[in-house]
């Protein structure tokens, strides 16, 4: 069913997958981290190290994309996640946004 539904519709259904982490604000967190500290990194010289880095946050970031926000217990899991990050300038923005999600739903 799904190869029926994919054919020629995958632009559409792109969207529709990108749609669904637009509420999430743990995610878009993730995402503006990554975008700030790699540009910041492409200007130092440990290539090795920054490559490494970001494959670790391109990790979180595809690990926070299949954790739902729109429910109490994904709220929840990212919460977790973000607590297995402890003292890294990611896990305290998740904490922050998804307290911010949680405030709004209030």
């Amino acid at each position: 069913m799904l190869a029926e539904l994919a054919d020629g519709r995958m632009q559409e259904i792109k969207q529709l997958l990108l749609s669904l982490h637009e509420e999430d604000a743990a995610f878009r967190a993730v995402q503006v981290c990554r975008q700030i500290d790699t540009e910041c990194i492409m200007s130092d010289e440990d290539e090795v190290g920054h490559e490494a880095w970001l494959a670790r946050s391109h990790a979180a970031e595809h690990r926070l994309a299949w954790i739902p926000a729109r429910t109490g217990k994904g709220l929840a899991a990212k919460l977790r996640y973000a607590l297995e990050m402890n003292g890294t300038d990611l896990g305290d923005k998740l904490v922050e946004q998804v307290l911010g999600q949680l405030e709004r739903w209030a």
